[in-house]
C-alpha cells in the first residue's frame, strides 16, 4: 500500500491528508489513537507534522472562504 501511496505527488499526499482527517474528525474529536495513527501514515508517505499543520491550516481557511466558519476543523 505504502509503495502505491508513495508514487502520488505531495499535492496528491496533500489531498488524501485532508480527506483522511474530515474521516477521523467526522465523529467528533479524534482520539489520540486516531491522531497517531494518522500521523504516522502520512510520516511513512513523506509529510512531516508541519505539513499536516499547514494542510490542516489551509483546509480551515478554505471552508471559512466557501462555507463559513466551521469550527469542527481544528
Amino acid at each position: 500500500m505504502f509503495e502505491d501511496l508513495n508514487a502520488l505527488s505531495k499535492t496528491q499526499k496533500d489531498f488524501l491528508f485532508i480527506a483522511a482527517w474530515e474521516m477521523i474528525n467526522c465523529d467528533g474529536k479524534p482520539n489520540g489513537l486516531e491522531l497517531s495513527f494518522t500521523t504516522n501514515v502520512f510520516k511513512e508517505l513523506g509529510l512531516n507534522e508541519n505539513d499536516l499543520v499547514t494542510n490542516l491550516e489551509k483546509s480551515k481557511a478554505m471552508m471559512s472562504l466557501f462555507v463559513g466558519n466551521n469550527n469542527n476543523i481544528t
